[in-house]
């Protein structure tokens, strides 16, 4: 019993090594942290063009994936730079 108490302490405790590594967190790259390029517009048949509608149809689709990226995908990555400032032990 008294073994056994004295086990769950040592796996508990803050003062092991592992409790005390530090968190390195890698900058995120390039490719990530980029929006990306839009919406790609298929190529009309030869000889035909894209209509009114097809052509506010794509953009607006486009508007819609930039703003989503924006929003959600720049809040991630904020919170991962945050965590990342936080986390990572001070340069000497």
């Amino acid at each position: 019993m008294l073994l056994t108490a004295v086990s769950a302490l040592a796996a508990c405790s803050v003062l092991t090594p592992s409790a005390k590594a530090p968190i390195v967190l890698p900058p995120l790259p390039a490719e990530i942290v980029a929006c990306g390029y839009g919406v790609p517009i298929p190529e009309p048949r030869p000889g035909e063009k894209l209509s009114q509608l097809q052509t506010e149809t794509f953009w607006l689709k486009d508007r819609k994936t930039l703003k989503n990226c924006r929003t959600n995908h720049q809040a991630t990555i904020k919170f991962y730079e945050g965590l990342r400032i936080n986390l990572n032990p001070p340069e000497d």
